[in-house]
């Protein structure tokens, strides 16, 4: 008899055999992670289509490394510590972008009676 192996998700977002269920639950397209007896997810499941997205995590720690994000009706204050830190970090930019130089939305609208932009017609 062989022993069970469960698929987990890892840091890396990459599947792993494991001799141990995972402690948590996860939905792929909306990176969402909680309890596997989370209420909001069994729903999801008895209505289908939501097992084929499912994947597993063996801790908090590797769904959030995994780019996932607490469930706000099983984790409500993981969720709400998430989306304060959401809300305080800014947004990284990217490298070699220098933002000073971006144009205002002022500068880009044009009024529809300034032609001095148009060439003349001749």
């Amino acid at each position: 008899m062989t022993a069970r192996t469960y698929t987990l998700l890892g840091p890396d977002r990459r599947p792993y055999d494991s001799a141990t269920a995972g402690e948590l639950g996860g939905y792929r397209p909306g990176r969402v992670y909680g309890r596997l007896d989370c209420p909001a997810a069994l729903r999801a499941v008895a209505r289908g289509g939501y097992v084929t997205n499912r994947v597993f995590f063996a801790d908090e720690q590797t769904a959030v490394a995994a780019g996932y994000r607490p469930c706000a009706v099983c984790l409500p204050d993981e969720h709400a510590r998430w989306k304060a830190r959401r809300v305080i970090e800014p947004a990284p930019q990217p490298q070699g972008v220098d933002c000073s130089c971006a144009a205002s939305d002022a500068s880009l609208r044009r009024s529809t009676s300034d032609t001095s932009a148009y060439p003349s017609e001749p």
